[in-house]
């Protein structure tokens, strides 16, 4: 009963809307540069993230409001490696520019944004602010790392953005 009256506690704070789970992951290349600069590299991750999140948030034709992001940091993958990404929960609706409140504009509910559209703006924005946290000395690289070859193998690469739909909603309880 107290399981279920918490639960219950918790669904009452939920804003009214669809949820989406995304996951942000850096390609395997870059897995030693954040070995030597964790802080960096993962403050980096959700600021891009965030970035990238955002950015299409506040476009029109996705919601024009910025939703609700609740992020975390995974450092390993199922199988313990080390495996750095950012799982965010997001609202499908959210907040216009003079606080009210945006109903998600999404019909079909089955996604929050084009993953494609993540994708390249997920990449660009985090390979520009690495170039720059090397080049003002933010980001160490070891001596022996050809970094301008690394940009470039992970800048050809396809980078992964997982989206999907969370299967509740806060009016489902």
């Amino acid at each position: 009963m107290k399981r279920e009256e918490w639960i219950q506690d918790r669904m009452n704070e939920l804003i009214p809307t669809k949820y989406y789970h995304l996951v942000f992951t850096l390609p395997q290349e870059l897995r030693s540069l954040c070995m030597g600069n964790r802080k960096v590299m993962f403050n980096l991750l959700f600021k891009c993230a965030h970035y990238t999140l955002l950015k299409l948030a506040k476009d029109d034709k996705y919601l024009g409001g910025t939703p609700g992001i609740t992020s975390i940091l995974h450092t390993n993958g199922q199988d313990l490696s080390f495996h750095p990404h950012i799982h965010s929960i997001v609202s499908g609706g959210g907040i216009d520019k003079d606080g009210k409140w945006i109903k998600e504009k999404r019909a079909n509910g089955l996604f929050l944004f084009p993953r494609r559209a993540m994708e390249k703006i997920f990449k660009a924005r985090f390979l520009h602010q690495l170039r720059q946290g090397v080049k003002d000395q933010t980001i160490k690289i070891a001596p022996h790392l050809n970094f301008d070859k690394l940009i470039m193998a992970v800048g050809y690469k396809k980078w992964n953005v997982y989206a999907s739909t969370i299967r509740w909603s806060c009016t489902d309880y």
